[in-house]
């Protein structure tokens, strides 16, 4: 039962993470595109982090409107860190 729900729970997480943009590895956040309160689309350009002299846009999971900015130009970065949060429509 304990092992059921410890993957139900990571599940969960990997879904909540899904909903914020989340870096896709580590890195150093190179540009922001969005500021709070932005109205963003599924698919519309969050943020560039540099990994490796390759630059990755992340893009919007869904659309919504952006509630927070977790990082700034110049931050390293981790995978899965929480880099923007969006509230959903």
């Amino acid at each position: 039962m304990i092992k059921k729900l410890q993957r139900v729970t990571a599940r969960l997480e990997k879904y909540e993470r899904m909903k914020t943009g989340g870096a896709p590895m580590p890195g150093v956040v190179v540009g922001v595109k969005v500021k709070p309160g932005d109205a963003v689309k599924e698919g519309d350009p969050l943020m560039v982090v540099s990994a490796m002299k390759m630059e990755t846009t992340i893009p919007a999971p869904m659309a919504g409107t952006v509630a927070s900015l977790r990082c700034n130009p110049g931050d390293k970065v981790d995978a899965d860190d929480l880099l923007v949060q969006i509230d959903e429509e």
